[in-house]
């Protein structure tokens, strides 16, 4: 099975702090989108680069590392990459994998935009 290789640029404005992403593939990496992006949006940094996990949730969207996820019965849990695959922790530090669970959750936001969604923190892994 093919996996799509795409990150989410995640940029913060140096003086008003406004967040914004964008999300490029693999190729378009390569070819210097980025570069060319970030030099259209003066005084942005870089404050996260996010990979695509591969999955999608329950309303077909994609799942990227830093998006928070809710469950039925788990509210605001963060993905991450750890120990070589995409992970789930809830707010209370349980951790589980997202390949086995992402059919069944829905991403809410993400930790840069939406850091009220977490009311756990992010994981140190």
């Amino acid at each position: 099975m093919y996996r799509e290789t795409k990150f989410r640029y995640v940029v913060q404005h140096e003086e008003t702090g406004y967040i914004t992403s964008k999300i490029f593939t693999f190729d378009e990496i390569e070819g210097g989108c980025v570069n060319e992006w970030l030099d259209s949006i003066p005084r942005y940094l870089v404050v996260s680069k996010d990979q695509y996990t591969g999955l999608k949730d329950k309303k077909g969207m994609d799942i990227y590392e830093g998006d928070v996820v809710d469950f039925p019965e788990t509210k605001g849990c963060s993905v991450y990459l750890g120990k070589g695959a995409f992970m789930i922790t809830n707010p209370r530090g349980n951790k589980w994998l997202l390949m086995q669970n992402a059919f069944n959750c829905e991403v809410i936001g993400n930790i840069y935009e939406n850091r009220e969604l977490l009311e756990g923190g992010t994981p140190n892994d």
